[in-house]
């Protein structure tokens, strides 16, 4: 079958602004956003979805325990392959990869710990991994293109000892025969202005 003919379009750049909420009861985890700006146009939408045209986020909080939390240990297969350095802040690097017992869609990767408190610093996502990886690998065959999704979350806000994301960025590029490097869509999210706050609720009869 012939390859399709590729034809790069022009990125269209889209900036959103949101409020951002994790709430955590009763052993629940629900995520709420309210959209304050589009493209520097304020705007308040209560409980609006995230308008991202190729990539979601969810519960990206949740990235490292997914990896190394001692319920998914067993999962997994890891092996020390370097060390590194980010923001300045010593790091040895691990790479996460399914263990025979690990059925089923579940994201893995590459771990960037810091060397002197086991804090994650970063996670590169390895793209097989990703939810969506298929539909555009096989966009990729269509075309006859080597896919290329590059996804990398950051850890580098810090509270009490618990990190918290900073960033995370997303690409769907592909390659060509000649090795030139098209980018079809990247969405990058920057998380800040943390409030952390606890509230509880006390009812005596």
């Amino acid at each position: 079958m012939e390859a399709i003919p590729w034809i790069p379009g022009k990125l269209e750049s889209r900036k959103y602004l949101y409020d951002y909420q994790f709430v955590g009861k009763n052993r629940k985890i629900e995520e709420k956003r309210n959209l304050m700006e589009t493209n520097g146009k304020k705007i308040k939408i209560q409980g609006s979805s995230l308008l991202t045209t190729k990539f979601e986020y969810q519960h990206i909080l949740f990235g490292p325990i997914g990896l190394l939390s001692e319920f998914w240990q067993s999962y997994h297969v890891y092996k020390l392959i370097g060390e590194d350095t980010v923001n300045r802040e010593k790091a040895v690097v691990i790479e996460a990869t399914p263990g025979p017992s690990l059925t089923g869609a579940h994201s893995y990767g590459r771990i960037w710990i810091k060397e002197d408190d086991g804090s994650v610093l970063k996670i590169i996502w390895d793209q097989r991994s990703i939810g969506n990886f298929k539909i555009i690998e096989n966009r990729a065959k269509e075309l006859g293109l080597e896919p290329q999704l590059t996804s990398i979350s950051e850890y580098g806000f810090e509270k009490n000892g618990v990190r918290f994301p900073s960033r995370d960025y997303t690409e769907e590029a592909y390659i060509k025969k000649d090795g030139k490097k098209y980018v079809e869509a990247e969405t990058t999210v920057i998380y800040k202005d943390y409030k952390l706050f606890v509230v509880e609720t006390d009812i005596n009869y």
